[in-house]
């Protein structure tokens, strides 16, 4: 039985934070690139590339948090710091995801495939709201409830795949 953990482990250590870096990243993008005014529509490359960059910014800010030191954080016998850790982890994972989500809604995409960026910014803001929730749950309910969110990641994550994102940015491919 697959576990968060192992959904977070799957993706490799550079892409735990993907939902983060395509948070923090598309922010700092658009607000370097814009200027805070709206600018024509972007290409498809423009879109990506730029969104790259938020989703970089989003996986450097997950890697700054605390990490999981073990399989079944919520198990009976781990510690309060230890479960404490893994709570701030998933609401760090959320927050991460809600930056991307907004910098990426901030890009001006052609509509040429913009249903799959639309329905992965809709998603990722899905994933951050059942993460945040993980994070506040009972101790038995975490898990599971972490875990959903992560499959939602995952399935989310192949349309950026097919919107074009090379494998690894903005959760492309990371499903698999």
């Amino acid at each position: 039985m697959s576990t968060w953990i192992d959904s977070i482990r799957r993706f490799g250590p550079h892409r735990r934070v993907l939902p983060l870096i395509v948070a923090t990243s598309l922010f700092i993008v658009v607000a370097g690139c814009t200027g805070g005014e709206k600018k024509g529509t972007l290409s498809k490359a423009e879109v990506i590339s730029q969104g790259g960059a938020i989703c970089r910014a989003a996986e450097q800010r997950v890697e700054k948090l605390p990490q999981l030191t073990s399989q079944h954080p919520f198990a009976k016998g781990t510690s309060p710091a230890e479960r404490k850790q893994a709570r701030r982890f998933l609401s760090g994972y959320a927050d991460a995801l809600d930056a991307s989500r907004e910098g990426l809604q901030k890009l001006n995409a052609p509509e040429q495939r913009k249903e799959l960026l639309d329905g992965y910014i809709h998603d990722i803001g899905t994933v951050a709201a059942k993460l945040r929730a993980a994070s506040k749950a009972d101790p038995e309910e975490v898990e599971a409830q972490a875990g959903e969110a992560f499959k939602l990641f995952a399935r989310a994550s192949k349309q950026t795949a097919e919107y074009g994102f090379p494998k690894g940015v903005c959760g492309s491919g990371a499903s698999g």
